[in-house]
């Protein structure tokens, strides 16, 4: 369920709630209705934070809507000419002749001059800048690898082809609607200040002095990791495909590097990015020496982890996996087990008031104790303080020689970016979640 919509159903329960309250005040004064309006008073007040929750969520998605609708790079004009001119097939045939021209040849060197104003040496190959990827159609949940004959390739190959190419399942796409901090174009290494401690105060006589206090900040380091990744893409392909295939190869592209950056902003990269489970200092809650299945009383504990820090506030969600969301449909959120009454009524339910965002990129084969490889993680934060930054577009470089005796040109893809939690006490995590 999107955030625009709890937003909607908050403000509409709020009202029937507020209807109801006005309505016991014109009746009896007694025992009775005074304690109908003391619990309507305590619905309202919740119903209340809930709409403050989910109107700043609103606000930040659409605040970084705009910041990607208006990149400076690219003007509305600009974006109509790269959707009717750029295509994918003219970067592989530019990539196989080793030379760009016309339109491509401007985006190429767009990219060139974003590649190294972002302090990375632009390679051999063809270059997509940031405004290109941003231009094409949205990315929503898929991806694959493209090749040369049958179901690597060879299917893309026009015959009689119409409405476009099917898909291959992968993983959802959530970080960028959650209110995550998106960078692009950064240049270099860099920090950003994040607040540790807040000013503190103390109560002084009339005349006496102030005692120095001092907010203190930390530094969050980003810098670009490499995020590569190579195909075989058949000469068949490039002459023969049709004009579904250039908007599908660049989609796929884009969406492979979203979900390999996904995952590492979520579970780390095991080299140069920790992830929101890696940060040390996030909250924790454990289920059990060998892991546990999820209760009602963990995902309240993974809220109160942001509450008891003060960091329950901002673009609040929890994020987990399917597996997760099928268990939790069929807990009772109580011992007694009444019937209907589970954590999770429905898979697009909000979880305790806050939105649920469900994707396989959240992994289910941790290990706790005895339980290896079978254990999910749930989280819970306010994802404004995630940090995604990107360096540039993406570079594609083309070997026409490696795989020439099969008719193949092996393309070569690359990416700079980073993640980075910018307060640990913004999110909490259950690592251990067992459901089955």
């Amino acid at each position: 369920m999107n955030t625009q919509l709890l937003l909607k159903q908050t403000r509409e329960n709020l009202s029937a709630k507020e209807n109801e309250y006005r309505g016991l005040l014109t009746g009896e004064m007694n025992d009775e209705n005074r304690g109908k309006l003391d619990a309507l008073l305590t619905e309202i007040d919740t119903l209340k934070a809930d709409e403050k929750r989910f109107n700043a969520a609103v606000e930040m998605e659409a605040r970084q809507a705009a910041a990607v609708g208006s990149h400076a790079a690219v003007g509305s004009g600009e974006q109509k000419e790269v959707r009717k001119n750029f295509s994918m097939i003219d970067v592989l045939k530019a990539g196989r002749s080793e030379r760009a021209e016309g339109f491509l040849k401007e985006i190429h060197e767009e990219g060139v001059k974003e590649m190294r104003n972002s302090g990375l040496p632009a390679g051999e190959g063809i270059v997509l800048p940031t405004f290109v990827l941003r231009s094409q159609k949205a990315i929503e949940t898929r991806a694959n690898q493209i090749a040369g004959t049958g179901n690597v390739g060879g299917y893309l190959v026009e015959t009689t082809n119409e409405g476009g190419v099917i898909e291959f399942l992968g993983e959802k796409l959530v970080l960028a609607g959650m209110g995550a901090m998106t960078l692009d174009n950064v240049q270099g290494n860099f920090n950003l200040p994040a607040g540790t401690t807040g000013l503190t105060t103390a109560w002084e006589t009339e005349v006496s002095t102030a005692d120095e206090t001092n907010e203190t900040f930390a530094q969050i380091s980003y810098s670009p990791n490499r995020l590569a990744g190579w195909t075989n893409i058949s000469k068949q392909l490039i002459v023969q495909g049709n004009p579904s295939i250039s908007t599908y190869l660049t989609n796929e592209i884009k969406k492979a590097f979203a979900r390999a950056w996904q995952k590492a902003a979520v579970h780390g990269n095991g080299a140069g990015i920790d992830g929101i489970t890696g940060t040390s200092g996030i909250g924790s809650v454990a289920g059990g020496t060998n892991g546990l299945a999820p209760t009602w009383a963990h995902i309240v504990n993974l809220y109160k982890e942001l509450a008891v820090d003060n960091a329950d506030e901002g673009a609040l969600y929890y994020l987990t996996n399917p597996k997760v969301v099928a268990k939790l449909q069929t807990t009772a959120r109580q011992a007694s087990g009444v019937e209907g009454n589970f954590i999770l009524n429905s898979a697009k339910d909000a979880l305790n008031g806050l939105p649920l965002a469900v994707t396989t990129a959240v992994k289910s084969d941790l290990d706790k104790g005895t339980s290896t490889g079978v254990c999910s993680a749930i989280i819970a934060g306010n994802f404004a303080d995630l940090g995604l930054a990107s360096w540039g577009g993406l570079e594609i470089l083309f070997d026409p020689y490696t795989q020439a005796k099969a008719g193949m040109t092996v393309m070569h893809v690359n990416g700079y970016v980073d993640a980075n939690v910018h307060r640990a006490v913004s999110f909490a995590a259950m690592l251990d979640a067992l459901t089955t």
